[in-house]
């Protein structure tokens, strides 16, 4: 079975073509797991792990925030789709999102 631990996104503005936003989701920690397996409290560390749901869901929950973040700045963001393409598919999907502004 194959198991997607990490996911990544990058949000590419249309006009000026340069990115302006990036963002990283996890759903494993090496040193959480370890600890686990030992049944052991892990040591104080920078936790890698951000996310607990689907993995497909990692990169669609990314653009959110991305966006989200985008408009919280001030900036005016028009869209009517997102595009996006996750490694467990062999094509690519438009995912829908609405924003309420």
């Amino acid at each position: 079975m194959l198991h997607f631990f990490i996911g990544h996104a990058s949000l590419i503005g249309e006009k000026s073509g340069k990115c302006v936003g990036f963002g990283i989701k996890s759903s494993h920690c090496k040193i959480c797991s370890v600890a686990g397996s030992h049944n052991v409290t892990p040591k104080e560390h920078a936790c890698t792990k951000n996310w607990k749901g689907s993995a497909k869901a990692m990169e669609p929950a990314l653009a959110c925030e991305m966006i989200q973040d985008v408009i919280s700045q001030g900036h005016k963001v028009c869209t009517k789709y997102i595009y996006c393409r996750g490694m467990w598919d062999d094509f690519e999907k438009h995912i829908f999102i609405s924003f309420h502004i």
